[in-house]
């Protein structure tokens, strides 16, 4: 009888070889929050004391307004950002296009080490603030102590918010940019027909038909920062993240690991379902001119009032980017000697190494999954795969501790069946490799691979699919032949987007990294944790130098977006303008 059910069900699915094998993956990617949450239900209530709620109350606090300051923060900064490059033609914009993106290249914790050196105490600002308002010259500042003057204190909430707003800010101009070259600008042209003011467009038209994509881009930035670790460790913010860690590592508590784990992960869903609801009727749709294209009619600012302008798209990423990148050259221009260390260019290997497999894998799995869901358009299935893509809603430390408990229980499972079979100790087979980070990091970005894949697969008209299918083609070629060569772009940036952020990833790197395999980040995090900052520099450059090409190369396909969607250069000579 059940057997027969079991063919009633799987009857009426279309393609039911892809359903099934899509259902299998999505549930091992599924698999480490589903650990965790077992975890939490059977051992996580029971471990926790009145010292653990005490520090989930005070962990949790400091996470919210940590999260307020980044969301407000970027919001700001990265809507700001978009406006004027969108709307405006200003002395250097065509550089400041691709330079804004630039933070988008440098982990928070990199960053965050940076900044401290430059505002430090021993800082470039400090010692030219003791210089002027001391009275004294420039052999005299080494011994003059704090007392002399007042500077903020950077190892704090307020800095972690200055630091990680620097750094995520272009996850919300990307969004909101590429709204405003698919939006257009009548709106705005008509309010200024109106005469409207500048400001009034801005804050009454512009902002609020571009509200979803800003939103969208602030939920990008709270995951990213609800996922740091490193640049919170080091200055000094407990964050629920650094609870995680604590409660694992310092108390030996896995349960109060989970507990907190799981209400950071339901508060998250909970954010991205508010999210969602807010702007589920939020849809905005303009009349299309010429051939197709939204027209676009920038505005000109020309004298002190263009260069102001361009000194205020170029203050963010010199703060994310270019006081941090000033730091470790330096740092690492006194270090030279460090690039000849072998075990550097060891660690930068594993790093491109686990970041590309990470890659590749996660693009994989993506591509089944979203080639399903067209293939099979049941909604309870596209419900199971999108549940599938919410790792990037988990922070890398709970992804790791749901991917550490299986893999140690698979292979304490397989040395004891070798030591009874064969009389031979395997130890830990599967957790010696680096299988456990690439499969951690295929968890937590699948959503950054499936979104890109699954946007680019909806503008695949499905005529094609059937015309394919009439010639005698099946599924398989048909993805091959017909589907992938369509969305090879999206595919592109897909794989780059998980690298980017593989490659910096250090949270669930920092739990799964087993004996004998170092990573660049965990070597940058190291030394940072053992006081020595100062040597992250050669490191840090690499990292940065890894992420910089593919940032760059979003920043290009960003850009030409936005000029085939207005239907002109926003840097052409003959552009229309209008000088304000």
């Amino acid at each position: 009888m059940d057997r027969s059910k079991d063919r009633e069900v799987f009857s009426g699915l279309r393609y039911p070889g892809w359903t099934l094998a899509s259902l299998f993956v999505a549930g091992l990617i599924l698999m480490p929050i589903g650990v965790l949450g077992y975890i939490a239900l059977t051992q996580g209530l029971g471990s926790f004391d009145e010292s653990s709620f005490r520090a989930l109350r005070k962990s949790g606090t400091v996470t919210l307004q940590l999260m307020a300051g980044v969301a407000i923060g970027t919001a700001v900064v990265g809507t700001t950002l978009a406006y004027l490059l969108s709307f405006y033609r200003f002395p250097g914009r065509g550089v400041l296009a691709w330079l804004v993106v630039l933070p988008l290249a440098l982990p928070p914790y990199i960053a965050a080490y940076g900044f401290v050196e430059f505002l430090d105490f021993a800082g470039p600002v400090q010692k030219g603030l003791r210089w002027i308002f001391a009275n004294t010259t420039m052999q005299d500042v080494p011994r003059i102590t704090k007392q002399h003057y007042w500077f903020p204190e950077f190892r704090s909430l307020t800095g972690a918010i200055v630091i990680l707003t620097s750094i995520f800010y272009p996850y919300v101009y990307i969004t909101v940019r590429a709204t405003f070259a698919l939006q257009g600008a009548h709106a705005a042209e008509v309010a200024r027909t109106l005469g409207a003011r500048p400001l009034s467009v801005a804050l009454l038209i512009v902002v609020p038909l571009a509200s979803p994509a800003i939103m969208l881009g602030v939920i990008l930035c709270l995951m990213e920062t609800i996922n740091d670790i490193g640049a919170v460790t080091y200055l000094g913010v407990r964050t629920m993240t650094f609870e995680i860690d604590n409660q694992w590592l310092n108390r030996r508590s896995l349960g109060g690991a989970a507990v907190i784990a799981m209400v950071l992960f339901i508060g998250v869903l909970l954010l991205v379902l508010a999210e969602r609801k807010a702007r589920s009727g939020s849809a905005f749709f303009e009349k299309k001119t010429g051939r197709g294209r939204i027209s676009s009619n920038p505005n000109q600012i020309r004298g002190f009032r263009g260069y102001l302008t361009a000194f205020i798209c170029f203050l963010p990423p010199l703060i994310g980017f270019g006081i941090p990148l000033h730091v470790h050259i330096d740092n690492a221009s006194r270090r030279l000697s460090f690039f000849a260390n072998p075990d550097l260019w060891k660690a930068v290997l594993t790093s491109v190494t686990l970041a590309s497999v990470a890659a590749l894998l996660t693009l994989l799995i993506a591509i089944l999954l979203v080639y399903t869901s067209r293939l099979n358009p049941a909604r309870w299935f596209k419900g199971v795969l999108s549940l599938a893509a919410s790792g990037y809603a988990v922070p890398g430390t709970m992804i790791a501790l749901g991917v550490l408990i299986p893999i140690l229980r698979l292979d304490n499972a397989i040395d004891n069946l070798t030591e009874r079979a064969f009389g031979y100790n395997w130890g830990l087979l599967i957790f010696g490799t680096g299988f456990p980070i690439v499969f951690a990091y295929a968890v937590r970005f699948m959503a950054l691979a499936r979104g890109g894949i699954d946007a680019a697969l909806l503008r695949v008209s499905p005529n094609l699919d059937s015309a394919s299918r009439t010639l005698g083609e099946g599924p398989l070629r048909t993805l091959i032949l017909v589907i992938l060569p369509a969305i090879w772009p999206a595919l592109l940036a897909a794989g780059v987007l998980v690298f980017i952020d593989a490659i910096k990833e250090l949270s669930a790197t920092n739990l799964l990294q087993p004996v004998g395999i170092d990573t660049l980040a965990m070597r940058i995090f190291q030394h940072a944790s053992a006081g020595h900052v100062e040597r992250t520099g050669p490191g840090s450059l690499i990292m940065i130098a890894l992420a910089l090409g593919p940032t760059l190369f979003l920043a290009h396909s960003l850009e030409r977006r936005v000029r085939a969607s207005s239907g002109v250069s926003p840097w052409a000579p003959g552009l229309k303008e209008r000088q304000v």
